[in-house]
C-alpha cells in the first residue's frame, strides 16, 4: 500500500512538472494590424507612412502596382520572436492632377495565419486654376502660360 503511495504521488508530481517544462516556441498565431483604417493625403505628390503594430508575427505589405503609391521603406517586417512591437513604413506618391479624390488600398497580410488588414489612403482632388475675367482689360491670361506658347 504504502509503495502504491509513493508511486500515486510520484506520478502527480510529474504530471504538475511537465507543463512548466514545455518549450516555449511562441506557438501563437501572433498579430498585425495598422494603427488606423484611412489616411487622407494632400494632392500634391509626397511622402506618408504608415503604423503597423505587431506582436509574434511576420509581416508582408502589398498594394496595386498601378495606383500613386510607390517605394514602400518596408514591405516585410515582423518577427515571431518579438512582442508588442511597432514599425513605420514610409511611401511615396504621386501628384493627383484630376479634379477628383482618388483612393489606393494598401493590405497588410499576415504571413502565418494568410490574414489580412487593409488601410485606405484617399489623396485629395487637385484644386482647379480661377481667372477673373475683366471686359475692360482687351488682353487678359497667364503671362507665364502665354510665353510658353510663343517659345
Amino acid at each position: 500500500m504504502k509503495s502504491l503511495l509513493v508511486k500515486y504521488l510520484l506520478l502527480l508530481s510529474i504530471c504538475a512538472i511537465l507543463p512548466s517544462c514545455s518549450r516555449d516556441d511562441n506557438s501563437e498565431a501572433g498579430y498585425c494590424r495598422f494603427q488606423r483604417s484611412e489616411l487622407a493625403i494632400t494632392e500634391q505628390a509626397g511622402t506618408g507612412s504608415i503604423i503597423v503594430e505587431w506582436s509574434h508575427a511576420e509581416w508582408t505589405i502589398s498594394t496595386d502596382e498601378n495606383g500613386f503609391l510607390s517605394s514602400f521603406s518596408v514591405t516585410d517586417g515582423g518577427n515571431r520572436d518579438s512582442k508588442g512591437e511597432i514599425s513605420r513604413v514610409i511611401f511615396s506618391y504621386a501628384a493627383n492632377t484630376g479634379d477628383t479624390q482618388r483612393s489606393q488600398i494598401i493590405y497588410l497580410t499576415n504571413k502565418k495565419t494568410q490574414e489580412k488588414e487593409q488601410l485606405t489612403v484617399v489623396q485629395a482632388a487637385s484644386t482647379p486654376l480661377l481667372y477673373t475675367v475683366n471686359p475692360n482689360v482687351s488682353y487678359q491670361g497667364n503671362s507665364m502660360l502665354i510665353s510658353q506658347y510663343i517659345e
